[in-house]
């Protein structure tokens, strides 16, 4: 299309698009440039923007040949300030309508060209020439152009991390989110603004037939960095005009969503961004904007649902496929398949510095430091000042031990905003693990002053103050000065633990040292009765300096520590004296600990508790305090003695541990988050959240602890047992694929994890794959080798898979397959009461009531009168009718149960002791009510007692629950009104057992019902 028709188009229309007329054009152009290039005018409307007009204006002072500016009823010093830098003033009377405004504005441009600009945006001066060649070339009429928009909405699908192509540009912002326009244009063509708001020229163009390209040329904006409520609000009821105009207009409805977001009106923004989706040409934009929503108000499902239509009308939109990887990732919690959606994305935009970001998240979630690592620097080089992706970055190097790397990068972090706390503080880190104590200070000091109130900061100064010196700054080990081994203890309270202890072991030992830490209780006298030095320390959240202290008493060449609530068996005492007598030379020894935990279980552990007393031998960890570190530096090697075992009692009450795990949080969490913080500290840091019940706050320390290359080469222990605990915790959200996926790696790192297995069992079943659950289980029932470095959990779910696998041969009728399981089960945990109960069953069923009787006798004197073994073992003896010796095993049981009560009442009636029987039936019946077949035998018992009353409110009681009607309890219900003289209902109960017996009907039960009431 020529320009002449053109230009006949334009002035066959007597008002312009938005609806203003038309204001005349200016008749002269500019005076040609020198090197006969076009001339540019700059096209502005403004309105009380005297606060970032100047830095606009100065930004095209020279770029422009000529500066427009049509204000639309400034009250500040907008004019003034334009005209100072050579504007042309206009003036326009505001109707609400943006279009208009700059088209009145376009109107007076006397340029070749016309560059459309905000006062709060900037052309970089590094692109003045490239804008001069573009409108030279006579290549198009009109150029689209991208206007990074500079904010902080990093969670927005588009958003772009600040690349760094435009030093200083993105001022205090971390990057910007683009949208792309017409901006400039070739003049006199006719082209015009359209939409009161969010006014566009491209509807114009396109029916004009001009040529249009895009260019790489931005403009730099910040509006969104700067615009107050009151002109959000501005644009708010500008949208909502222009959809109250036109209801049709998707723009409008999304600018709306976008700004009700910012308002916090969210159903708002979610009815507003769909509306837009139904009317959009292209609806991918809005629905990965409602899914962005979604995703931070953590409505899951629902963003799955916009991002799913999303990618069915755009499979290769890099926005979408990335979106759909952060949802996969947060929402699912599967960073396999967030990694395969990431992936796709960056096929489509390899330069997406948010995708590279996000996929070494993933990376780091699954373990693979290595290739996160990859990722983040892409991410870093695409975007080197944005600080989210500079903290990751910091964070993997650190966690792969090069702290030279996380310095070079929390450097460049200073350079985008110095005064941000968590950097100075994590250069902290890095300085300390370099060994810069001095510089590492400094950083940490400024980390404070920055933010005073981060307890973070606070305990890294603190541990800087405690580590910096090395084993030098630590009380310890003085040295021996005499032949022999010194016992170490610290108490505090230990009264009811300590002197049992001290009992078993003080013939151990030559010397004893007790350092209290604060006593109320007579733990002190206690200690000196067994002849131990008495010591006192003033508690500090500190068990290292507290057992360092306890070293520094200690005068043999061997040293060995205890808890208060240890247990030294006798053999353990002779083969200590033994290698204590020997004359070897003191080495670091790992005895066996036997650690009691509830339900009658034992776990054997592996723990370093013997060493030589050397100067500079210390504990270190303010929690779980380990000596292992300097006896590295010390050369002093660490060797295995088995045969010595202790008994630690401080696990065996599942109450108390979870007490001592919540009073310990606090602790670990210091120790986890230190500066010298290892896998270990993350891994205590798990144990104690989930013994304490807080099982969901160890998520993140959990991802940490599976991304440490370090954990999984140097402990795949550890790391393994960390897989099964994030896979529990995924299954008890219902994620068993996940879960499954999380176990199946435990095994992979440690093929003897019996928690692996047993897991893998508990995936599979839920999953529907009883044949990969069996195998699993049996995989769960291997006999472990030698003793484990940390305590799990693992005989106690050993338990667990020998007494599933066997209950699975039970319901297949193979006994004796159930019965060899089961007696591994008894042998693993002699005193818990399951597998014998169950293998008396199966005793009895196969006719071996004798055989039964006995294992439930032995298993009662080991775990004591427990009412689940009470009652079988009753039970057995009541269906024998061994009365007497029923009723010595029922009256064991203190307090009853319900079942027990009941057994003991119907023995005690058919021993004729109607008297004692009454009050056990009624407290059976009051525990249980489902029990009424008692209703019968207390009804019995009462009309023998000659007690009508009670009787005959049972026997209806009976009636009314449902128990089968009989002409006995009939004819008994007849005499219990016939004695409370109620003749007439006598008779018709007595005329209706006669029917019952004419009619055939069983005359009913015996007076008592001779089966014992059975557990559930």
């Amino acid at each position: 299309m020529s320009r002449k028709k053109n230009r006949k188009r334009s002035k066959a229309g007597a008002r312009s698009r938005s609806g203003a007329a038309k204001p005349p054009r200016a008749s002269t152009g500019l005076p040609a440039r020198a090197d006969g290039t076009p001339t540019l005018t700059v096209s502005m409307i403004a309105r009380d923007e005297a606060e970032l007009l100047p830095a606009c204006l100065a930004s095209i002072a020279d770029l422009a040949d000529e500066i427009v500016l049509v204000d639309t009823g400034s009250a500040d010093a907008t004019i003034e300030i334009a005209r100072r830098h050579g504007a042309r003033i206009g003036h326009f009377e505001w109707v609400d309508d943006f279009a208009a405004a700059r088209n009145a504005s376009s109107a007076m441009a006397r340029g070749d060209w016309v560059l459309s600009l905000d006062a709060d945006e900037e052309i970089d001066a590094a692109d003045h020439a490239r804008i001069r060649r573009l409108i030279a070339a006579d290549r198009a009429d009109a150029f689209q152009m991208t206007t990074r928009n500079y904010c902080q909405r990093v969670t927005a699908p588009n958003f772009r991390p600040d690349d760094g192509s435009y030093p200083g540009r993105c001022l205090s912002e971390p990057g910007w989110v683009p949208s792309i326009k017409i901006r400039l244009w070739r003049n006199h063509l006719g082209l015009e603004w359209r939409r009161p708001v969010h006014e566009l020229i491209e509807g114009s163009a396109q029916e004009l037939g001009a040529r249009m390209l895009s260019t790489a040329v931005p403009i730099h904006h910040y509006g969104l960095t700067q615009r107050s409520a009151a002109k959000q609000e501005h644009y708010f009821q500008l949208g909502l005009r222009a959809i109250e105009e036109n209801p049709l207009d998707s723009g409008a409805h999304l600018e709306v969503g976008l700004l009700s977001v910012h308002r916090g009106e969210i159903e708002k923004a979610l009815e507003h961004l769909a509306r837009a989706a139904e009317l959009s040409p292209r609806p991918a934009n809005p629905l990965v904007q409602m899914a962005g929503v979604l995703l931070t108000e953590m409505r899951f499902d629902e963003a799955r649902e916009r991002l799913e239509t999303a990618l069915e009308l755009e499979p290769d939109n890099g926005e979408v496929l990335h979106a759909f990887g952060v949802l996969e990732h947060f929402g699912a919690g599967d960073s396999t398949k967030a990694i395969s959606y990431l992936r796709r994305s960056l096929e489509v935009n390899p330069d997406y510095a948010l995708a590279h970001f996000n996929l070494a998240r993933c990376r780091r979630a699954l373990g693979q430091s290595d290739e996160a690592l990859i990722e983040i620097r892409r991410a870093t080089e695409l975007a080197p000042r944005h600080l989210p992706v500079l903290e990751m970055h910091a964070g993997i190097a650190l966690e792969l031990g090069r702290p030279e790397d996380a310095l070079s990068v929390l450097d460049r972090s200073l350079e985008v905003d110095p005064e941000h706390w968590k950097t100075h503080n994590n250069r902290g880190i890095a300085l300390f693990r370099l060994g810069s104590f001095t510089e590492a200070e400094a950083a940490l000091d400024r980390a404070e002053e920055l933010q005073p109130d981060s307890p973070e900061v606070r305990r890294n100064l603190a541990e800087l103050a405690r580590l910096r010196d090395g084993g030098a700054a630590f009380e310890g080990c003085p040295g021996a000065r005499r032949p022999g081994i010194s016992l170490c203890m610290i108490v505090k309270n230990e009264e009811d633990n300590l002197g049992r202890c001290l009992e078993s072991a003080a013939p151990a030992f030559d010397q004893i040292v007790v350092v209290d830490t604060g006593s109320s209780d007579s733990t002190r006298e206690i200690a000196a009765a067994h002849g131990a030095e008495i010591h006192h320390f003033e508690w500090c959240d500190d068990f290292a300096a507290a057992r360092n202290r306890s070293l520094s008493f200690a005068e043999c060449e061997w040293v060995m520590w205890l808890d208060a609530d240890d247990a030294f068996p006798a053999e353990s005492v002779a083969r200590l004296r033994e290698l204590v007598d020997s004359g070897r030379a003191p080495a670091g020894l790992q005895i066996t600990l036997l650690m009691a935990q509830s339900g009658a279980f034992r776990q054997r552990v592996r723990q370093l508790r013997i060493f030589p007393n050397r100067p500079g031998i210390h504990f270190e960890g303010v929690i779980h305090e380990q000596v292992v570190r300097s006896l590295e530096a010390a050369a002093i090697g660490v060797e295995q003695a088995a045969a010595i075992v202790v008994e630690h009692l401080g696990y065996s009450d599942a109450g108390e541990v979870r007490r001592k795990s919540e009073r310990n949080l606090a602790l670990l969490r210091t120790a986890a988050e230190g500066l010298g913080a290892t896998y270990v500290d993350r891994y205590n840091l798990v144990q104690g959240c989930f013994g304490a019940g807080r099982a969901s706050e160890a998520e993140a320390s959990l991802g940490a602890l599976l991304d440490d290359r370090r954990c999984r080469a140097e402990r795949l222990d550890i790391w393994s047992h960390a897989s099964v605990l994030r896979g529990r915790l995924r299954q008890g959200r219902g994620e068993h694929m996940e879960a499954l996926a999380d176990f199946d790696r435990a095994a992979e790192a440690d093929p003897q994890s019996v928690l692996a297995a047993y897991f893998q069992a508990t995936a599979h079943k839920a999953l529907g794959d009883s044949r990969a659950a069996r195998a699993a289980l049996l995989r769960a029932t291997v006999e472990p080798g030698a003793a484990p470095a940390i305590a799990t959990a693992a005989e106690r779910v050993r338990y667990q898979a020998l007494m599933e696998l066997a209950g699975i041969h039970v319901a297949e009728v193979d006994l004796g397959q159930a019965r060899e399981l089961l007696q591994r089960a008894i042998a693993l945990a002699p005193a818990h009461p399951e597998a014998p109960i169950l293998l008396a069953r199966v005793d009895a069923r196969a006719g071996l009531t004798e055989q039964a009787a006995r294992l439930l006798e032995s298993t009662l004197e080991l775990a004591g009168p427990l009412p689940e073994l009470l009652l079988p073992l009753g039970n057995l003896y009541f269906e024998r009718r061994d009365l007497r010796r029923a009723e010595s095993i029922y009256a064991r049981a203190a307090p009853p149960t319900p079942r027990i009560s009941a057994n003991l009442g119907k023995v005690l009636v058919l021993q004729g002791r109607d008297d004692e029987a009454i009050p056990h039936l009624e407290e059976a019946l009051e525990g249980a009510p489902e029990l009424g077949d008692l209703h019968g035998v207390l009804g019995d018992a009462y009309l023998r007692r000659d007690r009508p009353g009670e009787a005959l409110e049972h026997y209806e009681t009976a009636l009314r629950s449902g128990q089968p009607r009989s002409a006995t309890t009939l004819a008994k219900i007849s005499q219990a009104y016939a004695r409370l003289g109620h003749d007439e209902s006598a008779r018709l109960a007595h005329s209706a057992a006669l029917r019952l017996r004419e009619g055939g009907a069983p005359a009913g039960s015996a007076p008592v019902d001779p089966s014992p009431a059975r557990l559930p």
